[in-house]
């Protein structure tokens, strides 16, 4: 009996040990800043490259395509990309941990493996991943076309702010709005 009593600690500390790991990474997580300090890595870069174009290449470069990819598309970098990492590994740590529990309740209770459970656990990830790869070319050009209308908006405005003492001085704030509506 005194057996049992300590394959059953054994079972709950492993059970309960990563919970506590996990709520102790997701309270830290807030004082790492990881999310902030690379998005101002990235940022920082794509401003330097820019302070360093001669001034040929400055003056024909779309000033609304450096401030997108500044304010927009380096975030977009972090948060849908390096940041993902953390997701996809939180992921494959339960399916790993969901697994474990289910070859250590076997053992400990002995019962046969519940393949049921299991074999979902496995394929499920692979059926995930042929999804998101079919659906990768519709979604890529969803986001392309996204972007390219932001871009535009941006130009736009861009065009307009730079434009302004002409635009007043030939009294064509109503063509330039129109234009901005279109």
């Amino acid at each position: 009996a005194p057996l049992v009593v300590t394959e059953l600690m054994v079972y709950m500390a492993s059970l309960m040990g990563p919970f506590a790991l996990l709520h102790y990474l997701d309270y830290a997580k807030f004082s790492w800043r990881v999310r902030g300090i690379t998005r101002k890595t990235i940022q920082a870069a794509l401003m330097r490259k820019f302070l360093n174009y001669d001034a040929q290449t400055r003056a024909n470069l779309n000033h609304g395509a450096l401030i997108m990819s500044i304010t927009r598309d380096a975030v977009n970098i972090i948060d849908f990309g390096y940041m993902n990492i953390f997701a996809l590994a939180q992921a494959v740590g339960s399916i790993v941990w969901m697994l474990i529990y289910q070859f250590i309740s076997a053992l400990i209770f002995q019962k046969p493996l519940n393949y049921t459970v299991i074999l979902p656990m496995l394929f499920y990830p692979g059926v995930f991943a042929l999804f998101i790869k079919l659906r990768q070319q519709t979604t890529t050009s969803a986001l392309k076309d996204l972007f390219k209308a932001q871009d535009k908006f941006v130009a736009k405005v861009d065009t307009i702010v730079q434009n302004y003492p002409l635009i007043i001085d030939y009294n064509a704030r109503s063509l330039f709005v129109s234009k901005y509506e279109d």
